[in-house]
């Protein structure tokens, strides 16, 4: 068993003062652990979140300590920062204190079977003790057990993306999203004009081909550039992204036009499908742009 992995700290801010521990009558905690993947049957390129658990009946946790990392055979992997804070549920009628010890974020690249082996740690509860001390008489000190606890296998199963039904302007996500255009720009005839396009939701976009979104522009209407950023977050145990594209055109001359909406098209790991999100069309009055370009008159005193 291999030590000094990575040490993962846990609830380091007045965990006495938020949690205070009643010693009488509490009974020993018995903490053990559990595994989660917000997906255990999965398709190819789909981006899956792999969590450890610890679970105790005892909220005073001091820490937590890798031993041996778990075990990802035929998976790619990266390990991503816990939660670090404790939740309070509800186990059997028993109130319970459970936290994000260890996530790792894994992708899917070839079907088949895989079975996911749990690492081994060390965890760490605050005890309050008794202590006799012959001048100053009986006090409570504070002292860590330590428990040695396994994190159970888990077993998952990744499908390869159907050939039936996938639409030529398959982006390659997998997930579930929408589209949206915005513009924050008063646009004028003869300037730039900044156009927001966003892909949100529930997958992963990192590798996602862009939509074709010159082809949605009217007559009348310059595509000039385009420029996008992606972002990654969590949420409920999954992980989500976003897209956001800056694009710049121009107009060449004043009045009303109205930009097609975008589509991207994605499978919807939920219907077990292909499907294409549209945004709305975005409606919008160029107007005539301002330029003076008259020598100011020069006023001098006489």
């Amino acid at each position: 068993m291999k030590k000094g992995f990575i040490y993962i700290t846990l609830l380091l801010i007045l965990l006495l003062s938020v949690f205070p521990c009643n010693a009488k009558g509490k009974g020993e905690a018995v903490p053990y652990l559990e595994t989660r993947i917000d997906r255990n049957h999965a398709v190819v390129g789909e981006f899956l979140i792999y969590e450890v658990i610890l679970v105790s009946p005892d909220p005073n946790v001091a820490g937590a300590e890798v031993m041996s990392n778990p075990e990802f055979p035929g998976l790619d992997i990266g390990r991503s920062a816990p939660d670090n804070h404790l939740e309070e549920v509800n186990i059997d009628g028993r109130l319970y204190y459970r936290a994000v010890i260890d996530r790792f974020f894994i992708g899917t690249n070839n079907k088949g079977k895989y079975t996911i082996r749990g690492g081994d740690y060390r965890i760490g509860i605050n005890r309050q003790i008794t202590v006799d001390d012959p001048y100053w008489g009986p006090s409570v000190a504070n002292r860590v057990e330590m428990f040695a606890l396994s994190a159970p296998d888990l077993k998952i199963k990744v499908d390869a993306l159907p050939v039936n039904n996938r639409p030529q302007t398959f982006s390659g996500a997998v997930g579930k999203f929408e589209v949206e255009m915005s513009m924050i720009d008063k646009p004028l005839a003869g300037d730039n004009i900044r156009m927001f396009v966003t892909i949100v939701g529930k997958g992963d976009l990192s590798e996602a081909l862009l939509p074709d979104i010159p082809k949605c522009f009217p007559d009348g209407l310059h595509f000039k550039s385009m420029t996008d950023s992606r972002s990654h977050f969590i949420k409920n145990g999954s992980i989500g992204s976003e897209i956001e594209i800056e694009c710049l055109f121009s107009a060449d001359k004043s009045g009303k036009y109205v930009i097609s909406p975008i589509e991207f098209s994605y499978f919807d790991s939920d219907k077990g499908k292909y499907v294409t999100a549209k945004s709305e069309p975005l409606e919008f009055e160029v107007k005539e742009s301002k330029h003076y370009d008259e020598t100011p008159t020069v006023i001098m005193d006489v």
